[in-house]
Parts: structure tokens; sequence; C-alpha cells
């Protein structure tokens, strides 16, 4: 058994499932699908893609920690920490943005530590023989994370912007009045 891994999944699982269940009971819950297909499910490509990309995971995690004996443990650990903290990052920091009503780089981040993670998946699968199962696991996890998440929804995913853009062509002066700012 691989102790390290278990208690990863164990520990940080978990926490996973209680900031998606959190963030479904947010008033901006609607807000968190961005651009995907809004469709009945069976008909939702990125709904059948999630439900298969969990079963992958499912099925990894437990020949990883109850079957296979991994010569490369550390690399496969550190790919687990990257997936896990993504995951967990994702929803809280999706409302935060919500709530500022601008696209944050520290959303990009979470989907793009859980899509690394799935990379890792895929190049610590592709160092065992004789397991296809596990490489098919691994390409639908990270071809979703990748492809589905970090890429697509990231890019259809608009919440309502009303800030001034960060550099702008028009000349606009402004003044403050140093006699009645207020720095605490």
């Amino acid at each position: 058994m691989f102790d390290a891994l278990c208690y990863i999944i164990v520990i940080m699982g978990p926490v996973v499932i209680m900031t998606y269940v959190e963030a479904y009971h947010s008033p901006n819950s609607a807000q968190l699908w961005g651009g995907l297909p809004q469709t009945t499910w069976y008909k939702n490509p990125w709904v059948i893609s999630m439900m298969l990309t969990v079963l992958s995971f499912l099925y990894m995690s437990g020949m990883w920690v109850f079957v296979l004996e991994d010569e490369q443990q550390n690399e496969l650990v550190f790919s687990y920490i990257l997936f896990m903290t993504g995951a967990i990052l994702w929803a809280p920091l999706t409302l935060v943005a919500l709530q500022r009503e601008k696209k944050l780089g520290s959303v990009a981040a979470a989907l793009w530590l859980t899509a690394a993670g799935s990379v890792g998946f895929l190049i610590n699968v592709c160092t065992l023989k004789n397991q296809p199962l596990m490489v098919l696991a691994a390409v639908m996890c990270m071809l979703h994370h990748v492809g589905f998440d970090a890429i697509y929804w990231w890019y259809t995913w608009h919440p309502r912007d009303t800030s001034a853009p960060f550099f702008t062509s028009e000349q606009t002066e402004t003044k403050t009045n140093y006699d009645t700012l207020n720095f605490f």
C-alpha cells in the first residue's frame, strides 16, 4: 500500500468536495459554469467528460494506492499535491472573482495547478508496463482538466467586469486630495 498517497487523497479529497458543495450553495453558483453548454446532462459533453474523469481519477488512485508499485513515488505525490491544491482553490477563488466582478489570475492559476497535476499523472502512467487502462484513465483526466477546464472554461467564463481597464488611450486626469485621504 502506498501510504503517503492514501493520506493525501483521504485528507485533501473531502476538502475538494466540501469546497464544491459550498460553492453550489452560493448565490453565485449559476455563474460558476462559464460558457459550458447548458443542456440536459446526458447531452452535455462537459458533464459526460466530468463523470468519466471522476471514474478515471478513482481508478488511477485505487491502482496506485493498493495495487501498483511505482518507483517514482515522489513525482506521483507531487502530481497529486498539485492536482488537489488546484481543485481545492478553484471554487473559493472563482466565487471571490464573481464577487469582485472581474477575472482573476488566481482562478487561472488554480485551473492550471490541477491541469499540471493531471499531466503529471499521465507522465507517471507512461512509466508503467502493461497498464492500458491506467493510460486511458490518465489521458481522460488530462484531456478534461487541460482542455475543458483550464482552456475552454477559462476562455468562456466572463464575470461581470465593470472595472476600469488596466491600460487606456483616454487621457483623464484625476487629482487626489491628500488632506482628506484616510490611511487607516
